[in-house]
């Protein structure tokens, strides 16, 4: 009877490694999918500043001089 249900402990305790191990992987695939996104987001925005500080600086060059 003792070895049944230490039988039936580990696993139990080796189906919960498991499954730690898996929802920490599934944890760190979500986070690494978002940090991609925020470096995408981020790198868009940087593209954008530039090309209005770009068009910015045109239109003053343009300007007559008084």
């Amino acid at each position: 009877m003792k070895d049944l249900f230490a039988g039936r402990t580990a696993n139990v305790q080796a189906d919960a490694r498991r499954q730690i191990t898996r929802a920490k992987n599934a944890f760190k695939r979500l986070y690494r999918t978002q940090v991609r996104a925020a470096k995408q987001k981020r790198a868009a925005e940087v593209t954008l500043i530039t090309s209005v500080r770009d068009r910015g600086t045109e239109y003053i060059r343009q300007m007559p001089v008084r």
